[in-house]
């Protein structure tokens, strides 16, 4: 299974599971994510993920992320459903984040996050 991301801050309240069925479990920083997993803060602090290549978190609703460290393409899919090319670092409105091969980006939220690989 591939990995797709790395947590890079996990402040307090910060889960991740492995699966849509499996247990929250308390994350901490370096945790990996692959394939299937997803994340989240219960006390509505931020954390922050660093996005490898060729991944995407989705949100399953509009957030406003900070997305950093940009490097290579990286989109995040606005209220419309139109993938935007990330050129700067900054706060969007997303509902997804993702990387192209070769791509990697910081994502700092509070919202929770699942991820695969890029749906295009």
């Amino acid at each position: 299974m591939a990995n797709l991301a790395e947590i890079k801050r996990a402040p307090t309240g910060t889960e991740y599971r492995t699966s849509d069925t499996s247990a929250w479990q308390t994350a901490s920083t370096g945790q990996i994510l692959q394939n299937s997993y997803h994340t989240r803060n219960t006390q509505n602090n931020d954390y922050q993920v660093e996005l490898f290549a060729d991944a995407e978190m989705a949100f399953g609703t509009i957030l406003t992320v900070s997305l950093s460290e940009i490097t290579g393409t990286v989109k995040y899919k606005d209220s419309q459903g139109v993938w935007v090319t990330a050129d700067t670092d900054g706060d969007v409105f997303a509902a997804a984040v993702a990387t192209e091969p070769g791509g990697s980006v910081y994502v700092i939220c509070s919202g929770g996050g699942a991820y695969r690989p890029p749906k295009w």
